[in-house]
């Protein structure tokens, strides 16, 4: 158990992906997530976290521009070689540099599992992401079970069909009834919710919260 009274542990936040090494000398393409956050040109510490899931400190020695991407240069990295051996890392920046939010704003980081209630306050679900379209951003919630078998739509029973006359049992040697395989498990219902005032209320991220207005239209 971690004492209370040390510092608590830092959360690192993927900013990028490493793409594939750009020329022989170690530099690194990067595709980032929000082309409008300039963080990573700062050259704050990075930790890789590759793609077997072990993490590593990183130094960023030098940040340039690219065509649809982020160029840079890790210190240790010096050739091809070793620039290939990080394709699909994630380059993660602890939250704690991030720059505040501006009023009314919030990263997705900061919302990722909070719940999500209706205007009556039923638990509709969980934030599992925010994805970004042209027109709009929109919270990505995976549905509670309860709620998402109470707003599926009931279908309507099919008529009886009429049983055809059993026929005469052949004079065989019943086989032996097959082992049923386990039932797959159902996966999760999740929905995407836009963004704007028509659908949702409020965005609590202190207290990881989202109530929304409606759900019309999207279940």
């Amino acid at each position: 158990m971690r004492d209370s009274t040390s510092p608590p542990e830092r959360r690192y936040i993927p900013l990028a992906e490493i793409a594939r090494p750009h020329g022989v000398h170690g530099e690194l393409r990067l595709r980032v997530f929000n082309d409008e956050s300039g963080l990573l040109l700062r050259r704050p510490p990075v930790r890789l976290r590759m793609p077997d899931g072990s993490e590593r400190d990183a130094k960023l020695e030098a940040t340039r521009p690219g065509t649809k991407a982020l160029l840079v240069r890790l210190a240790g990295v010096d050739d091809r070689d070793a620039a290939e051996a990080l394709r699909g890392a994630m380059v993660c920046v602890s939250r704690d540099l991030f720059p505040p939010a501006e009023d009314g704003e919030f990263y997705a980081c900061d919302i990722e599992g909070a719940e999500v209630f209706n205007g009556e306050g039923a638990l509709v679900g969980q934030v599992t992401g925010l994805v970004s379209y042209p027109s709009c951003d929109a919270l990505v919630v995976a549905l509670d079970d309860a709620f998402a078998k109470e707003a599926a739509p009931a279908k309507e029973a099919a008529p009886a069909k009429e049983k055809a006359p059993a026929k005469q049992a052949a004079a065989k040697q019943a086989a032996p009834a097959k082992e049923k395989a386990p039932a797959k498990a159902a996966k999760a219902r999740a929905v995407e919710i836009p963004l704007v005032d028509a659908y949702v209320a409020s965005v609590d991220v202190a207290r990881k919260t989202v109530t929304l207005v409606t759900l019309e239209g999207l279940l």
